[in-house]
């Protein structure tokens, strides 16, 4: 067993650059139009939250409704979506129920990467009034997307609704621990949103969240990690945080069990993504909802054929609220497996997400042939740790397939130093017997690990990946 020092701090240190330079470059709007946003984003607040206690046919109807609209809309004014549907011998007419959608071509990353913005925005869209929001390019590569005012407002209410789940409400405040600022101007004062500067000391973040008194936390799991390792011995509970909420990358349940204690509140987390924003989030009872008034989620195999509930599949998007730069079945990049079984207890319609296996890409690639998901490689691994209920033993950890025949799992200790050596030595030679034969694990010890492109930490990587994605990094 090897040991290295490795130096890394949360997202707040591997963010996109551009990002960090500026923020996302903002509109021009007149106070009109801010007054106009302010009163859409009250009563469109009220409408998604009746959808939410809507039946699922009744969400279906709705998706097939604004479905009709933004086909359409795409095809007449979006060049991207008109030579597609041409090339594929389709219409937008040919839509006449959520099924027919299948018929659509799928849009991939680089597409829309490669042609923004004469091809894939809105034609006569002036992106002057419109705010420019770059992807974190955890793929490897970054993305601008425009959104108008509408669209912002839309994404706003969304989640509002999630931290509504949590406790939020209209006199209470959230804050954000980001490293950059993000744009909560256009509210007037209506939405008390607070945004935290991640890149601070932790003390300095901690005194801010407590002088603020938010109810609710949103950040990276990462940063907040970081934060509580630079501030040791912080009583969190004094912030009187009502929910933790977290997103953009991969907890463990150990990790959410010591946060909860930390904090003394719940943990939650969503599932979204820049370009069509609330796809999923956690209920009051921790069932992942699929936000069906939000974006059309598909879960497709190989051949792009959609997949039975409880059997993971590629993710398609299609968003429903941004008409300025659509994103029309589009490839995510994710794995995910729909829960067989209907109903939660919330209440709530929206189907639930079992589990959301990460990114499409990050496959183990055995000699032989076989495609090993990462949920296995990573089970592998962290299963000596199940022994240890409610003990953070392994803080941090990756897996990297340096070559086809040749593996190495990194893990940063834990709180709990006494059980790691045993963990993570048996947690290699778990992950060995999964690759046998022919596939060599080594493992390190490290003081911190290093983010990927882009700033997301990934529990699974292969290195040419990775290699890759540093090369395109450099184009943001």
């Amino acid at each position: 067993m090897s040991t290295e020092t490795v130096r890394r701090s949360g997202y707040a240190a591997r963010a996109p650059r551009e990002a960090l330079r500026s923020p996302p470059l903002a509109r021009r709007a007149s106070p009109a139009e801010i007054a106009l946003s302010t009163a859409r984003k009250l009563g469109s607040l009220w409408a998604s939250l009746a959808r939410g206690r809507w039946s699922e046919e009744r969400l279906v109807r709705y998706q097939e409704r604004q479905l009709h609209r933004v086909l359409a809309d795409a095809e007449r004014h979006v060049p991207l979506y008109r030579e597609k549907y041409a090339r594929a011998g389709v219409r937008a007419a040919d839509f006449r129920a959520l099924p027919d959608l299948a018929r659509f071509p799928i849009v991939e990353k680089d597409e829309v990467r490669d042609r923004f913005p004469e091809a894939c925005t809105r034609e006569g869209t002036d992106l002057a009034h419109c705010r420019i929001q770059q992807t974190s390019g955890s793929s490897g590569r970054c993305m601008e997307i425009a959104l108008s005012l509408r669209c912002d407002d839309a994404r706003n209410i969304f989640s509002q609704r999630i931290y509504g789940w949590q406790g939020f409400r209209f006199h209470n405040r959230v804050a954000y621990l980001f490293p950059y600022r993000l744009p909560f101007e256009n509210n007037l004062a209506i939405y008390r949103n607070v945004w935290i500067d991640a890149r601070r000391e932790p003390d300095a973040v901690l005194d801010e969240i407590e002088r603020v008194r938010p109810v609710l936390l949103a950040a990276t799991p990462s940063d907040v990690l970081d934060l509580l390792d630079g501030a040791p011995d912080r009583d969190l509970a004094r912030l009187g945080l009502t929910a933790l909420c977290l997103h953009s990358e991969p907890i463990s349940d150990d990790e959410c069990a010591h946060l909860a204690a930390r904090f003394g509140c719940r943990v939650r987390t969503n599932y979204y993504c820049n370009e069509v924003w609330a796809i999923a989030a956690e209920c009051e009872h921790g069932a992942m909802h699929q936000f069906m008034d939000s974006v059309v989620l598909e879960l497709v195999d190989d051949t792009g054929r959609a997949v039975p509930d409880g059997e993971p599949g590629h993710v398609i998007v299609t968003g429903l609220h941004n008409r300025v730069q659509p994103f029309i079945r589009y490839r995510l990049g994710d794995v995910a497996v729909r829960r067989n079984a209907r109903g939660c207890a919330c209440g709530r319609a929206f189907p639930v997400l079992e589990r959301v296996e990460g990114r499409d890409d990050d496959v183990f690639v055995h000699p032989d042939g076989r495609r090993i998901h990462p949920s296995k490689i990573t089970v592998a691994v962290k299963s000596p740790c199940f022994e240890h209920p409610g003990r953070q033993v392994f803080r941090d950890y990756q897996v990297i397939q340096d070559a086809p025949d040749r593996v190495t799992v990194r893990v940063v200790p834990g709180r709990d130093r006494e059980p790691f050596p045993d963990c993570a030595r048996r947690g290699a030679a778990n992950l060995e017997r999964v690759l046998a034969p022919g596939v060599r694990v080594r493992l390190e010890v490290h003081d911190r690990l290093d983010g990927g492109p882009g700033g997301k930490r990934k529990i699974f990587a292969r290195a040419d990946a990775a290699r890759a994605g540093d090369n395109e990094e450099d184009a943001c």
